[in-house]
């Protein structure tokens, strides 16, 4: 199967899951609204996209929903990965990221949580259904305007220890299918962003100042990205002989060696968008 097939069938189960989903949650009277915002919700999506979904949660049920959003997202497959991020979260409710598997790769899904006096609908998001009551932002305002405006749970950003080499490498192998993203599509200069972020996580666990590698100049992003991939998966293995607990990776080598075919497949968004 060519990396343009590869891509083809994972988008195609990506959108039948949001199809069943949708219609799932809509049938819940637990939940409002909801409507889906990033590439999605303004129309740019391609086939690479990822899904970022807001639930608008009925304020009668919103504090039993929203303590347990974690289980609640569980109930809609089988999960590979499932992270609740507070510091992400819109005011008063939750966020959570998930990875559903499927095939040929899992279906990446960003969850947010409302509760409905809390909820604004954004100038920028597709609605899956909407049973009443949300109230438009008005003036006219983006999800991610609204999301800068948030209330962040308290202390949020202050006494925060330093990360320990075991967050460094979960950030790393997070960020490493949007980096690959971005450099499928031919975004360098976006993906260069993310690839100084990756290398700040690299830095701190290197075995020694003189493993560095040295700026690699020109090198197109997704090579850039090869080599980063690579020297982190050695120094994981050193990692582990210490005891340090390291995360599951396949998800993330198989979006970099999808990402890798289309770039030789000469494969083109035709939009896209995060």
């Amino acid at each position: 199967m060519t990396a343009r097939e590869t891509l083809a069938e994972q988008a195609a189960h990506r959108d039948a899951w949001l199809r069943d989903i949708a219609q799932r949650l809509g049938d819940d009277e637990r939940f409002i609204a909801a409507w889906l915002v990033g590439s999605f919700g303004n129309g740019s999506a391609d086939d690479l996209s990822d899904i970022d979904i807001v639930v608008v949660v009925d304020d009668s049920h919103a504090d039993a929903v929203l303590k347990r959003a974690v289980q609640e997202i569980a109930r809609f497959g089988e999960t590979l990965w499932l992270q609740e991020v507070p510091g992400n979260a819109p005011s008063g409710g939750a966020y959570a990221s998930a990875g559903f598997k499927s095939t040929p790769l899992p279906i990446a899904v960003d969850w947010y949580w409302h509760r409905l006096r809390r909820a604004l609908y954004p100038s920028d998001a597709h609605t899956l259904f909407d049973k009443g009551g949300v109230r438009r932002s008005d003036p006219p305002a983006s999800f991610a305007e609204l999301m800068g405006r948030r209330d962040l749970p308290a202390g949020a950003g202050r006494g925060r220890p330093a990360p320990s080499d075991a967050d460094r490498i979960g950030f790393f192998w997070a960020m490493v299918p949007v980096a690959a993203k971005y450099g499928a599509r031919g975004w360098d200069e976006e993906a260069g962003r993310i690839l100084r972020g990756l290398e700040e996580q690299v830095d701190p666990i290197r075995i020694s100042p003189a493993s560095r590698r040295g700026h690699l100049g020109p090198t197109p992003p997704l090579r850039q990205l090869r080599v980063l991939i690579d020297e982190m998966d050695h120094l994981m293995a050193t990692l582990r002989a210490r005891g340090i607990s390291t995360p599951d990776t396949s998800y993330a080598h198989a979006f970099m060696s999808l990402a890798e075919g289309l770039k030789q497949e000469g494969w083109r968004s035709p939009q896209g968008n995060e």
